[in-house]
């Protein structure tokens, strides 16, 4: 999360875009790991996945809406 919040401070666009792919295929992993193994992933175990899943549900949001301010941005200096 901390390089997230760098990415935010640096609004380097490649970097950003880098680190939402990167985001996005940590979330399937976790997705896929915890389907993969339901029954070893019980008690703290869930805890801590599900927790991971919204931190990294928080960076791709954060990401997103950086992007978008980039956006706005662009439009706002070619108009």
């Amino acid at each position: 999360m901390a390089e997230v919040l760098g990415l935010v401070r640096s609004r380097n666009r490649g970097a950003i875009l880098t680190s939402y792919e990167e985001l996005h295929l940590l979330a399937v992993k976790l997705s896929n790991y915890t389907k993969a193994r339901p029954v070893a992933c019980e008690g703290a175990c869930y805890l801590v996945m599900d927790g991971l899943k919204r931190i990294v549900a928080q960076g791709i949001d954060l990401l997103e809406a950086l992007m978008g301010l980039e956006f706005l941005k662009q439009l706002e200096t070619r108009g």
